[in-house]
């Protein structure tokens, strides 16, 4: 096995799904000096486990790995996992996958750049892990993000549940980025795609990277392999306030009184009066309306149901408390 170098720096996103995190791991990848393969979740899902038998953790992350919705390019040379005797740690297990990943790609790296979601839950492991990881903490308009995932074949609920996951997450990251504001950088989803290039140098120049022009990265066929990341072979352009048109007012109010408070902390401005309906009427009326089957889901192609459905169900196998 290779084991990961001392000079190899794993650095992580901090995101809400729907808000742009495929968008920016990729153009973050596209720096030479950086490898950022598409979501497993390993951290997310092997942390809770770590008191486990090695060799128990070393099946589970396996099958983590085999589950996943994205492709890598590492796919198909992973299981010899198993046979490796040099690895003592959570941290070599999940390293390993990372590593094989960087042999078969070839990039002569600095770094890793990694996508996870409520990453404020296990941040304290990620920096016992990694003591000089870096961390890019991405928000989005939550009434925007609630519309994409409102439309989203592959994300069960509505409404009701975009806006609850949004409130969970970045207020979980808002207290954590008070605390670590030297290891965290705040980019919003919208000004990433207003000024791509500008706002991609200052998280390169975060993450102690060299500057290089983004403008004519492209997105490697393993990030775009599902729905979920069709958007990523298009041009970067301005995508916001596009919940004007697609959500009720109703919608809208909600989530702007849910969120009051994190809306003005993040910048975001009201669009209802906060006196225009019932809150706990509106909100009763959203949780009942919210679907677990969506039209959305049935235009996935059958592939993806697949992939979606084995996903689903390793995660639902998994023993303990889940982040």
């Amino acid at each position: 096995m290779e084991i990961c170098k001392q000079d190899l720096n794993f650095n992580f996103l901090i995101c809400s799904e729907r808000s742009g995190s495929n968008l920016i791991s990729q153009m973050i990848g596209s720096n030479t000096e950086v490898l950022s393969p598409p979501v497993a979740h390993f951290y997310r899902l092997l942390i809770p486990l770590r008191d486990m038998p090695l060799d128990d953790l070393k099946k589970i992350a396996l099958k983590v790995f085999s589950s996943k919705l994205s492709k890598w390019c590492a796919d198909d040379f992973t299981a010899q996992l198993t046979q490796i005797e040099d690895i003592n740690s959570l941290q070599q297990i999940i390293e390993f996958f990372y590593m094989k990943e960087k042999s078969i790609v070839q990039k002569n790296i600095s770094s890793f750049f990694i996508k996870e979601v409520r990453t404020y839950k296990f941040f304290p492991f990620l920096k016992n892990m990694y003591k000089n990881s870096k961390y890019v903490w991405l928000h989005r308009d939550p009434r925007d993000m609630a519309l994409s995932w409102k439309k989203s074949g592959m994300h069960r609920g509505d409404v009701y549940r975009a806006a609850n996951v949004w409130h969970q997450d970045q207020s979980g990251t808002w207290e954590l980025f008070n605390s670590n504001k030297k290891d965290i950088y705040r980019v919003s989803y919208e000004n990433l795609t207003l000024c791509p290039e500008v706002e991609i140098m200052k998280v390169f120049t975060f993450l102690g990277l060299k500057s290089g022009s983004i403008s004519e990265y492209h997105y490697s066929q393993q990030a775009i392999d599902s729905s979920c990341w069709k958007n990523l072979n298009k041009p970067v352009m301005k995508n916001s306030q596009k919940f004007l048109t697609g959500l009720s007012k109703e919608e809208i109010f909600y989530i702007e009184e849910l969120n009051k408070d994190l809306l003005v902390r993040l910048g975001y401005e009201r669009v209802t009066d906060k006196e225009q309906f019932d809150f706990q009427e509106i909100e009763l009326k959203l949780k009942n309306e919210s679907r677990h089957e969506k039209e959305e889901h049935l235009k996935l192609t059958e592939r993806e149901r697949a992939k979606q459905y084995k996903w689903y169900e390793m995660y639902q196998s998994l023993p303990g408390i889940k982040f």
